[in-house]
């Protein structure tokens, strides 16, 4: 759990610094036919859809940890199963 965390606050900055350099490499005359803006595009593409996937994926565990688990008076159970989701 904490890894994603990680990957998605590392993420944007990439995201980032590839939409700059993908600016400076398309600023040449011939930016279409650049392989390097190309492998740029794909690298922005990539991450991209990792960061899709991420918050797809921590939607989807604070839906069944604190959605479904919200009538618990303890919040140590909320706790618990947050813990045992990044242990699994």
């Amino acid at each position: 759990m904490r890894g994603c965390i990680v990957v998605i606050g590392q993420n944007p900055v990439q995201i980032s610094a590839e939409e700059k350099k993908k600016a400076t490499a398309g600023k040449g005359g011939a930016a279409a036919s650049n392989p390097r803006l190309t492998s740029l595009r794909a690298a922005i593409d990539t991450l991209n859809a990792r960061v899709q996937a991420l918050e797809t994926l921590m939607k989807q565990v604070f839906n069944g940890v604190f959605v479904q688990r919200y009538r618990d008076i303890d919040e140590h159970i909320r706790i618990e199963c947050v813990q045992a989701v990044g242990r699994w």
